[in-house]
């Protein structure tokens, strides 16, 4: 009879560190939330526990777009440091996230971003910004038309607002006033109307399909994994990239496998003496959500493919997955409903 496959142990008040431990060389951190400061602040708790599992580098999908950045990752990645902690909180204002809700919010992940370098440095973890802009510019052109439809709609306040009535209330007609020739005028202006916001909504729709093309495509997530695996260099590693480049069967983390195994084999083709006999483990992902609220707000009917575990912020709860569960086991402190722990 052959031995059942051990499982790596989750430690619920050290999952960063303890999921990192695992003999994968990449672990991958999937931001469900990118405007929300608090996913980096735990990030950033949480280096000191990943540096004592093995961790060397930390991957941000954060885009390097001007000297300044370079300067900054080459001071920082310097053995030692060229640079102090109160220098690197400097740079928090460009390490701002684009994507928070409010003026605070953007203040605080820029301070938090800032934190996470200062905690990567004191534990001598090199940072590399793997972000890209690719399919950014097709964000703009929907948030230009969309910036057009509410100027639309304000120009025509009374029209937009009987134009709810007509599409909301299916007695609409019988309620309005007037003569046939009235009511035929109004209807030509309400069709008219109408057709104008379903064009508004039509090219937001093709902006949109046209952003997730170019930004999720295989080829970009193929040229992201190449980079990556270039920056690590073999060795363990943390990418902290959005989820959505991660909840599909075939995204950045399998394209990523799937070049680590093509690595393997062909080493023990070609180098059969001196190639590792040990075949390289599958990426680990781990789903972080602000809130148990917020994934049941954002999350699709089809969930994340390929994660393994669930870390909820403000909760300070894990989960497992159903995949996660055949490689993990949770360790038990306290009663507690299955899978689901707090420490």
């Amino acid at each position: 009879m052959s031995n059942p496959v051990s499982k790596q142990v989750i430690d619920p008040a050290n999952p960063f560190g303890s999921l990192t431990a695992g003999p994968q060389q990449f672990t991958f951190l999937a931001d469900a939330n990118h405007s929300d400061p608090a996913i980096t602040k735990v990030i950033a708790d949480h280096v000191g526990s990943m540096a004592k599992s093995g961790v060397r580098h930390i991957m941000l999908e954060y885009e390097q777009t001007h000297a300044g950045d370079r300067d900054l990752l080459r001071r920082l990645n310097n053995v030692p440091p060229l640079i102090s902690d109160a220098e690197i909180m400097r740079y928090a204002p460009s390490l701002e996230s684009a994507s928070a809700a409010t003026p605070e919010a953007k203040k605080q992940s820029g301070l938090e971003h800032a934190r996470l370098l200062v905690e990567a440095k004191k534990f001598g973890i090199k940072v590399h910004f793997t972000g890209d802009s690719r399919g950014l510019d097709f964000v703009a052109q929907e948030d230009e038309v969309f910036r057009q439809e509410k100027i639309f709609r304000a120009q025509n306040k009374d029209l937009d607002k009987k134009f709810q009535q007509y599409i909301l209330d299916k007695d609409f007609w019988s309620k309005q006033a007037g003569t046939e020739a009235e009511k035929t005028a109004l209807n030509d202006k309400l069709q008219a109307y109408g057709t104008q916001l379903k064009d508004f909504f039509e090219r937001r729709r093709g902006f949109r399909k046209q952003y997730e093309e170019a930004r999720m495509s295989p080829l970009a997530e193929e040229e992201r994994a190449v980079l990556l695996l270039s920056l690590a260099n073999g060795e363990k590693t943390v990418a902290i990239w959005g989820r959505d480049h991660l909840n599909d069967v075939r995204d950045l983390n399998e394209i990523l496998d799937e070049k680590l195994r093509q690595a393997y084999i062909m080493a023990r083709i070609t180098n059969p003496e001196t190639a590792s006999k040990i075949k390289p483990e599958p990426s680990r992902v781990m789903d972080l959500f602000s809130s148990r609220a917020y994934e049941r707000e954002v999350d699709h009917a089809k969930g994340n493919q390929d994660s393994d575990l669930k870390y909820y912020v403000e909760e300070g709860e894990i989960e497992l997955t159903p995949a996660g569960a055949a490689r993990f086991d949770i360790l038990t402190r306290a009663p507690a409903r299955p899978s689901v722990f707090r420490p």
